[in-house]
């Protein structure tokens, strides 16, 4: 038997900003420039549309709201794993993971974070980059 499946689509600029904000752990500011400013940056045209543009791309990668999300030292969530005496380096990536993704890493994706971190300097920084590349992954971007 054959099933329907619901076509994948970005998240609106208001979806993947709420997204980002609780992600990161960051005040909500329901009212801001910066709100206004990322959530036209990030309209969508189209509601089942999935790509988003090159602009889109490199302000998602290098913008503001990215940045702040992603500071090793202001970020909420980051601090918080980071700081927490009990959480071992394992169970810093696991809980970014359910953090951002919802989801625990795969085997695969465990792997190659913890040699990422062992090569790393400052895990916190590690840490920062591990959610700039969740934050930038087609997995957070899309309503699938």
């Amino acid at each position: 038997s054959s099933f329907a499946t619901m076509p994948m689509r970005g998240l609106s600029g208001d979806q993947l900003y709420d997204s980002i904000v609780t992600a990161a752990g960051l005040p909500v500011r329901s009212d801001s420039r910066q709100r206004r400013q990322f959530t036209e940056d990030f309209r969508i045209d189209q509601v089942t549309e999935a790509r988003r543009s090159l602009v889109q791309s490199l302000l998602l990668m290098n913008g503001e709201l990215t940045a702040e999300a992603t500071n090793a030292e202001r970020g909420p969530t980051l601090q918080a794993i980071a700081d927490a005496p009990f959480l071992n380096s394992d169970d810093q990536v696991e809980t970014l993971y359910l953090a951002t993704l919802t989801r625990r890493p795969s085997e695969t994706e465990r792997e190659t974070v913890r040699h990422y971190l062992e090569r790393i300097e400052n895990p916190r920084d590690g840490l920062s980059d591990l959610l700039w590349a969740m934050l930038n992954s087609v997995e957070f971007n899309t309503n699938h």
